[in-house]
């Protein structure tokens, strides 16, 4: 019998059993965590891998939340622009 076979039985063996390792080490370290912060409604990083609780924008800058049913404000009136260079109809003081 060929000594070849036997090597290459061993090298195809140990290929798999790293492969399986990785695997494991990958679901282990990486898919198992995320998993876990998004199942707790929390956000994950990969690159730094890091579970982050989300923060309300209202809890930064201090101001309430707007009502859902509450108008934009973008759709107030803006107030009116003079064109530079326009001259100003009021008396000046």
């Amino acid at each position: 019998m060929n000594a070849a076979i036997p090597r290459l039985k061993l090298i195809f063996v140990g290929v798999f059993a790293v492969a399986c390792v990785f695997i494991w080490a990958l679901q282990i370290f990486y898919v198992w965590p995320r998993d876990r912060c998004e199942a707790r409604g929390n956000w994950w990083d990969p690159q730094a891998r890091v579970c982050a609780t989300p923060i309300s924008l209202s809890k930064i800058t201090g101001r309430p939340n707007k009502p859902v049913g509450a108008p934009a404000a973008s759709a107030a009136q803006p107030a009116p622009r003079v064109a530079p260079g326009a001259h100003s109809t009021s008396p000046a003081p």
